[in-house]
């Protein structure tokens, strides 16, 4: 990787996006953290595989109040921030594929497709040997200052990590990229910037999942629906391991709707709130399990399922079937001996 030519990958040379922008290319680690910190923000960066094998360039400007940046690494490479994000990250593979670890999960990142990293979220990543992205760094002041109503009264807004290749503003942001390509000088003019920075803000509010998507549109009840039935998958899961079930509003973000639009749903489809149909599920499972195996006891069958407190698991096994787990146990126990 040398200056502002063409990269060179497998053979084949390919234009560098924000040519006339080089941070820097360099083979030292160190040297392309301390460049990148200053370009975007503070991060570790880690050289992996045998041979530590390690070489990057790093091309970002300014574009309104966003940062554009390319970046390509020639060897398998871990980043890690070592600041708490204040801004949002939009990360668009051009080459290769990158993993985004989250919340104890890891989300693969493939070419054509986009990930979103928010404030709080944290930033560690892992790009394999030969991957080159397109990174958007929005500060949350950016952000703010180009919403309107409804989303405008309402807290930041939470986006979905990944997402597919349909989502415009994935595009957008490679149009933004050979818009400054076409840009003579070192600077973006204002102007120019300012009408990519509410392109670019634009088509992520509108067409990547968001908890404010269902301020933005009219939902109907066919995605309604599908969402009542992916959530209903995903309890069914967490039922049957015993799992702690992620925060409603987690899950809701994940799903692109409102904590309100996701209870109303699930009370219009199924007849109950979301949590009150995973207890149910839970409930049902323990009631199978006194039944068919009465050789444990209750606490252990209450654990099992994912029930914490024994008290609010009888109570609550009590209300759902009309006697105690306990009375439920010794009736197996009698019917397994006769």
């Amino acid at each position: 990787m040398q200056g502002r030519g063409p990269a060179v990958v497998d053979g084949r040379r390919e234009p560098v996006p924000l040519r006339e922008h080089l941070v820097v290319a360099t083979r030292d680690p160190r040297e392309a953290a301390s460049e990148g910190a200053a370009a975007l923000s503070p991060h570790r960066l880690r050289p992996l595989g045998a041979e530590g094998f390690f070489a990057t360039r790093l091309h970002a400007v300014a574009v309104g109040g966003l940062t554009l940046a390319f970046v390509e690494y020639a060897g398998e490479v871990a980043v890690e921030a070592t600041a708490p994000m204040d801004y949002y990250t939009l990360l668009v593979p051009v080459r290769g594929r990158l993993q985004v670890f989250k919340d104890g999960l890891v989300a693969g990142v493939p070419c054509g497709s986009g990930a979103v990293v928010g404030p709080g979220d944290g930033l560690r990543l892992r790009f394999a040997p030969g991957t080159a992205e397109l990174i958007v760094k929005i500060p949350v002041e950016v952000l703010q200052r180009n919403v309107a109503p409804p989303l405008s009264d309402a807290p930041l807004p939470r986006f979905a990590l990944v997402t597919g290749a349909v989502a415009d503003w994935l595009t957008t942001v490679r149009f933004a990229a050979g818009t400054v390509d076409r840009c003579t000088g070192r600077a973006v003019p204002h102007a120019t910037g300012e009408l990519l920075e509410r392109m670019v803000l634009s088509s992520l509010l509108l067409s990547h999942p968001h908890d404010g998507t269902d301020r933005l549109f009219s939902i109907d009840s066919a995605r309604r629906r599908t969402v009542v039935v992916q959530v209903v998958d995903e309890f069914r899961r967490i039922a049957e391991r015993g799992d702690s079930p992620p925060p409603i509003p987690d899950l809701a973000r994940v799903h692109g709707i409102s904590v309100r639009a996701l209870q109303e749903s699930f009370r219009q489809v199924v007849g109950v709130p979301p949590t009150a149909y995973l207890r149910d599920l839970r409930l049902d499972r323990a009631h199978r399990e006194l039944t068919g195996d009465p050789s444990g006891t209750v606490a252990e069958v209450a654990h099992r399922v994912g029930f914490g407190h024994l008290g609010r698991f009888s109570g609550a096994y009590r209300r759902r079937f009309g006697v105690s787990p306990s009375a439920t146990l010794s009736a197996a126990r009698v019917a397994h001996r006769g």
